[in-house]
């Protein structure tokens, strides 16, 4: 999802083709909706994302990169798992907001690092991962998420 349509399609055909097993969807911020990953990459300096409109398991913020940008809504720090490239990027957007208001603390954020030194803590609540960094860690990232996302629910299947 983004505001700017014609760089969302460029998204989801990259994504598609990165991730042939997988299928994207272009969409409009507003409602409720139903899906396992949301990517969401704009420009935006106020919040398009709040838990009540996605059943998502996995949310990936790629725009929140300036102090003046945000993506999320604050209520993400009670429902959500925070994945971050760097614990560096409490400096930018969202993060920055969120840890200025106390709603954070760096304990709670898992950086790129930790997450491919001790692996994906357990899914029983929505990850998201707010990328405030280069290119090269969104995309190891997104695909160790995606990855991860795939194997937990291979895992949920054969338990069934």
């Amino acid at each position: 999802m983004d505001i700017d349509q014609t760089r969302a399609a460029y998204a989801a055909a990259f994504l598609s083709k990165q991730f042939p097993n997988k299928r994207f969807e272009l969409g409009r911020i507003t409602g409720h909706h139903t899906t396992d990953v949301l990517i969401i990459a704009t420009t935006s300096k106020r919040p398009l994302c709040h838990p009540d409109d996605f059943t998502a398991r996995l949310i990936i913020s790629l725009g929140a990169d300036a102090d003046d940008q945000h993506e999320l809504d604050s209520s993400w720090t009670q429902h959500a798992d925070i994945f971050v490239d760097t614990l560096d990027s409490v400096r930018y957007g969202d993060l920055r907001q969120w840890k200025m208001n106390n709603l954070i603390s760096d304990e709670q954020l898992i950086d790129l690092i930790s997450l491919l030194k001790n692996g994906t803590p357990p899914q029983n609540r929505t990850r998201i991962f707010i990328s405030t960094g280069t290119a090269l860690f969104d995309n190891i990232t997104i695909g160790y998420l995606l990855h991860a996302d795939e194997k937990c629910g291979r895992e949920a299947e054969h338990k069934a």
